[in-house]
């Protein structure tokens, strides 16, 4: 390696991108430098070290967030090599700049410090809100009473690619009914497909939490993202070429249990203004017998 690689005669400081400790675990953001602000650890945390003494490699820590009306956590995880590891875990709550990565076994994503100067926590710990505070509902879909492909009102269920759309079906382990997408064995060389909500105006509320829930049979390298947009007209034929924002969303993946439904956490959606669309968008991998199925359920959009 001393032969081959030089190191370059300037020093860039690496920025940290910013994201939510509920959106860390989108696959998008393995490896790279995040920043989430407003975490603290768990309170039974309090008096130890980054490193369990127990442990011989690594250890994982709880670290939280107040989301709204919720608490979101995630781990940090340190290991017993690391020149801080019996340093003392800070009380306070602020921001912690770290990489995010996979536990050994891949069951859990990740923050892992490049160093202690990182975490930055001499804030007061938040407090969630109170659920009762919230007592406008905005949007609330069970598909209960759905069948077939999904057709409710003034909702769009539009593929933009393949021939599947999303479609209703019984779950046997949450004993209700949810929506599913999925291309295996469809014979289409590519799917994406769009379930979009009706139109939402947060222009009559103060302050808007959204939530769901999301399974996976099998994810198989397709992924599932929730969208916003501020400027869509409602037509399918624009559908791709508005504008959609990609939220910080708790999506299941291959890695959680097969077919049980994972929380979303509630999502901030205050900084969004007048009549917005949310959009599920599926894109499957390019390989028809390998692509696989997404399930959702219990969309709600809550506020004051």
């Amino acid at each position: 390696m001393e032969t081959f690689v030089f190191r370059a005669p300037t020093t860039e400081v690496i920025i940290p991108k910013k994201i939510t400790l509920g959106g860390l675990n989108n696959v998008a953001n393995i490896g790279t430098f995040v920043q989430v602000e407003n975490v603290y650890f768990s309170s039974d945390l309090i008096g130890k070290a980054f490193v369990d003494p127990s442990e011989d490699f690594d250890t994982k820590r709880k670290i939280e967030t107040c989301v709204g009306p919720s608490v979101v956590s995630s781990f940090l995880e340190t290991s017993s090599f690391a020149s801080f590891a019996n340093n003392g875990l800070p009380e306070g709550a602020g921001s912690i700049n770290a990489v995010v990565s996979r536990d050994f076994r891949g069951d859990f994503t990740v923050l892992v410090l490049n160093t202690a100067d990182d975490i930055n926590m001499t804030e007061t710990r938040c407090t969630p809100l109170e659920i009762t505070d919230f007592s406008i509902v905005l949007l609330s879909e069970d598909f209960e009473a759905t069948s077939g492909e999904i057709n409710i009102l003034n909702w769009t269920n539009f593929s933009e690619a393949g021939s599947k759309k999303w479609r209703a079906y019984d779950d046997v382990n949450s004993l209700s009914r949810a929506t599913r997408m999925g291309s295996f064995n469809s014979g289409d060389a590519s799917a994406i497909s769009w379930l979009i909500t009706k139109s939402i105006n947060l222009d009559t509320t103060t302050e808007e939490y959204l939530s769901f829930e999301t399974s996976t049979s099998f994810a198989d390298g397709s992924t599932l993202e929730v969208l916003i947009s501020e400027n869509w007209d409602g037509m399918a034929a624009t559908i791709t070429t508005a504008n959609w924002v990609a939220l910080p969303a708790r999506i299941a993946s291959n890695n959680d249990d097969f077919n049980r439904f994972k929380n979303s956490t509630f999502i901030n959606l205050s900084s969004y203004a007048g009549s917005v669309y949310i959009a599920f968008k599926y894109v499957g991998n390019e390989n028809e017998n390998f692509d696989g199925t997404y399930e959702l359920d219990n969309i709600t959009i809550i506020a004051k």
